[in-house]
């Protein structure tokens, strides 16, 4: 249930407008996740069930050398990490509003990869705090993702260095 709550879709488009954001043409009718980039270089602002199954596929397609598919080109590395998890709790403290007898779940997805020129690593949390019932009581850290750049240590989709003595 933590996975299939998805933020307002017009909260996301307002934010990539502001922001100047590209989205990729695959916005339409679908449940948004993300307000800001395309292909593997999309920043989730929702840890979702949606945002999970763009990056395994993403990962599955890199698997089959399917890079036009992908929208990208080869990859050095790559890397999806997610975890969760959730606990029953007595109490739970959520921004200055207690919850009492609630499941909170815990999200974190993590997607890295280098394509030869740029490594990005993105990290994205949720908690969802949820009542004995299943009902979504609150959502925390949706738009919050952390995304950092560094330059590849590869110099180059597909460099080979050649030392001749």
């Amino acid at each position: 249930m933590a996975e299939a709550v998805y933020p307002p879709r017009d909260l996301l488009i307002r934010i990539a407008a502001r922001n100047g954001y590209e989205m990729g043409s695959d916005t339409a009718r679908v449940s948004l996740w993300w307000c800001k980039g395309v292909g593997a270089g999309r920043v989730p602002y929702a840890v979702t069930t949606g945002a999970l199954e763009h990056y395994l596929t993403l990962v599955q397609l890199y698997r089959e050398r399917r890079f036009r598919e992908a929208g990208t080109r080869p990859l050095f590395r790559g890397e999806l990490v997610y975890r969760a998890t959730i606990a029953e709790r007595d109490t739970f403290l959520l921004k200055a509003v207690s919850f009492t007898d609630v499941y909170v779940a815990t999200l974190t997805l993590l997607w890295t990869y280098d394509d030869g020129t740029f490594l990005p690593a993105i990290e994205a949390h949720r908690v969802v705090v949820l009542s004995s019932a299943g009902e979504i009581l609150a959502v925390d850290g949706d738009g919050e993702a952390d995304e950092k750049v560094s330059i590849s240590t590869h110099r180059g989709v597909g460099r080979q260095q050649r030392i001749l003595r």
